[in-house]
């Protein structure tokens, strides 16, 4: 829909994801007025809503709409339909562009400041 997406995919008994999910739930407050969408996905094995709002719980306000992958069916089909190299590590974080072109993706943690740089270059080209 001509929009960037910010995709986080991580679990929630990864100590780095855990640590990291700070970083992108202030990336999604910065730029919730923006057109930016924001995504993240657990992939947690069998992870009950339940547990994933207890989770969620220990950060205050999350500034997007937290999903869980229920069935792995057709995760890694839509992921390659994007054309978006998957090791299965986490936690792993894209920007897909207004063009749905992958304009930044990387496993692990970065720098707050290389990420928001990337979506404000997405957002005002100009």
């Amino acid at each position: 829909d001509d929009r960037p997406v910010l995709l986080y995919i991580y679990t929630t008994w990864c100590g780095v994801c855990t640590k990291n999910f700070e970083v992108f739930n202030e990336i999604a407050r910065e730029f919730q007025n923006t057109d930016l969408k924001v995504m993240a996905l657990a992939i947690d094995r069998n992870l009950e809503a339940s547990k994933l709002v207890d989770y969620l719980n220990k950060f205050g306000d999350v500034y997007f709409q937290p999903r869980h992958l229920l069935f792995k069916d057709g995760f890694i089909d839509f992921l390659n339909k994007k054309n978006i190299k998957y090791s299965g590590h986490i936690p792993f974080t894209v920007l897909i562009g207004k063009n749905g072109e992958v304009v930044a993706k990387y496993t692990g943690v970065k720098n707050k400041n290389y990420l928001r740089n990337r979506i404000i270059k997405e957002l005002y080209p100009n």
